[in-house]
């Protein structure tokens, strides 16, 4: 029965694995950026991978102005930096790129799916659960920020996987669900601050 449940998994697992590989397939990866904000995010995850290769502790903000003068293109201080974050730990694996930068996104694409799965099968039948996060997955805006070096998905995949922690909190009353939800959430909005909309949310539903 353990070997069936995680073949099961697994195979469920791999469905998302391979959507999101499409995604980033057909994606542009060779510095054909679609949206304005695309090739700012990417230059984000160089500005931490420079940062982090020298070490400039002692004088950071220099750092910062003397790399904004020579790539301008960099929104450190306009939008939050965990995606950055993220991305010069990829840049650091696979070299600073677009290609590189594109797979991080792609790598919280199958995060947010993963989540949104968790989310489903807490009421519906597995085959069910699939079946809606596919739906989900095929939405017209998932598979447009999906393919941009975006905030969009890594942002939601923080918020999904906060929702989904949240609901096991509610269910169960164990305050670690409580816990990690709520630092998936302030996670989600060092990724992008539209999520505070889901705050009043989050409120009405805790159980005083």
């Amino acid at each position: 029965m353990i070997q069936k449940n995680l073949a099961k998994r697994g195979a469920v697992a791999s469905l998302f694995l391979a959507i999101s590989l499409l995604l980033f397939i057909y994606a542009p990866k060779q510095g054909g950026f679609w949206w304005s904000d695309a090739s700012r995010h990417a230059m984000d995850g160089a500005f931490f991978y420079e940062f982090f290769k020298d070490l400039p502790l002692f004088r950071p903000i220099a750092y910062a102005v003397d790399f904004y003068l020579r790539y301008p293109a960099i929104s450190i201080g306009f939008y939050p930096p965990l995606f950055g974050v993220v991305e010069s730990g990829i840049f650091f694996l696979l070299g600073p790129s677009h290609f590189s930068a594109q797979l991080t996104v792609a790598i919280f694409c199958f995060a947010m799916l993963i989540g949104a799965y968790k989310i489903c099968a807490q009421w519906l039948h597995p085959i069910y659960a699939t079946s809606l996060v596919l739906l989900f997955a095929g939405a017209s805006q998932i598979t447009f920020w999906g393919r941009q070096v975006m905030l969009e998905i890594p942002a939601y995949a923080f918020l999904i996987w906060s929702v989904h922690y949240f609901l096991r909190y509610l269910s169960t009353e164990k305050t670690l669900y409580l816990h990690i939800s709520s630092l998936l959430f302030v996670l989600g909005l060092y990724t992008k601050f539209n999520l505070i909309f889901m705050a009043p949310v989050f409120l009405f539903f805790y159980p005083l």
